[in-house]
């Protein structure tokens, strides 16, 4: 095409068009940077800008894509950008799409870091989706369609990856952390056949940095199951995961701890190990590779002693009060208890503890132990217990 065809019919037409509509078709503008709305000509710079970026990262792209996977790469995203929207979108009859997935594994590995960096430059743009809004689902769908497969992604690759997802600026559209836990799985696999280069373990640990961070403002962050396991993958790929007993201080932790240290040195690492294990795995029910896992910590000698132990720690998990964003109107007092646990470190607490009576059930507990009123003041532990009674 020549340079007029380009204008009225490629990428750049699209661009002019958006802005065009911004300007003339909206009685009100919709741009918003960080709360607070936006004037359009405000709204273009930003939107501009983004533009530019992602017309650098294009002629990046060009450097190590060929020319035709490139192009494939570009008229297929025009072609998700069409449709969303517009009910099930279907790629399969779309001759650039199936340029794509014929690709090698190593030239679709190249194509995925190229479709998350554009989704990373749009979704940090705070009026991107004022202009083109779908623009930030087809980045999304298109990488995450191209990470389905095990990709061979090389040390460098997956720290230019790391260092995108790093980023410490606000992410302004957002679509889920679907991108985020497929580089996630791409780096575990990694992982499992050779050790990740110091560059990947220094934004490793930026993220897990920033992640603690913000749940130190928003306990939320800690005590979600999600959450909380995102941070605790992060922290297995550098070998360096927090031991269960290092929870949040509180007066339980310290007791338990303390209970521990009056016991022979054989028993204290048996009971570390459990409380390790009781610390991991999801859900309200046990899954039977964390059964098979608590097998191999049985021990025909004092299992029956231990079992009792663990039910009495649980026992005594008995907060006096939360402190916290969500304590109750006129529970003020319970913030000058020393015992007043936060909601997060509650949470994490009895997500523990309900571990622990499954481990004592399989060390054969009494069932005497397990009485429903001596946990029903906590919706997680009496699940724990019921569950604990029924093994």
């Amino acid at each position: 095409m020549n340079w007029l065809d380009r204008m009225q019919h490629g990428k750049f037409a699209r661009i002019v068009k958006q802005i065009l509509l911004f300007f003339s078709d909206r009685p009100h503008f919709l741009a918003y940077v960080d709360g607070q709305p936006v004037g359009r000509a405000e709204a273009t710079k930003y939107y501009a800008a983004t533009v530019r970026e992602l017309a650098a990262l294009d002629a990046a792209a060009r450097t190590v894509l060929s020319g035709e996977i490139h192009d494939a790469f570009n008229a297929s995203f025009e072609q998700w950008n069409e449709q969303v929207g517009r009910g099930p979108r279907d790629m399969s009859a779309a001759t650039s799409w199936r340029r794509l997935l014929d690709c090698t594994p190593e030239q679709r590995a190249d194509v995925a870091l190229h479709a998350y960096a554009r989704f990373h430059a749009i979704t940090r743009c705070p009026t991107y989706s004022s202009f083109d809004w779908q623009a930030q689902y087809t980045a999304k769908e298109i990488f995450a369609t191209l990470m389905r497969p095990n990709l061979p992604f090389s040390q460098e690759q997956l720290e230019r990856l790391v260092a995108l997802m790093a980023d410490q600026r606000k992410r302004y559209c957002y679509t889920g952390d679907g991108p985020e836990r497929a580089i996630l799985r791409a780096l575990e696999r990694k992982k499992l056949v050779e050790d990740l280069s110091p560059g990947i373990e220094t934004h490793v640990r930026r993220l897990i940095a920033d992640r603690k961070k913000r749940a130190e403002a928003n306990p939320y962050l800690e005590y979600n199951k999600d959450a909380r396991a995102f941070r605790e993958r992060l922290e297995a790929l550098l070998g360096d995961r927090d031991k269960p007993f290092t929870l949040p201080d509180s007066p339980w932790s310290v007791h338990v701890q303390t209970e521990i240290a009056r016991e022979p040195a054989p028993l204290q690492t048996r009971l570390y190990a459990i409380l390790e294990h009781a610390s991991t795995g999801r859900g309200a029910q046990p899954t039977q590779t964390w059964l098979k896992q608590a097998e191999t910590m049985r021990h025909d000698g004092d299992d029956v002693r231990v079992a009792g132990m663990l039910c009495t720690w649980v026992g005594k998990l008995q907060p006096s009060g939360p402190v916290g964003p969500n304590v109750a109107p006129g529970a003020e007092l319970a913030q000058a208890s020393p015992d007043a646990m936060s909601w997060s470190t509650i949470t994490l607490h009895e997500e523990l503890g309900r571990r622990l009576l499954w481990m004592a059930a399989l060390l054969g507990c009494d069932a005497a132990a397990l009485k429903a009123e001596k946990f029903a003041g906590s919706r997680i532990l009496l699940s724990g217990a019921t569950t604990a009674l029924s093994m």
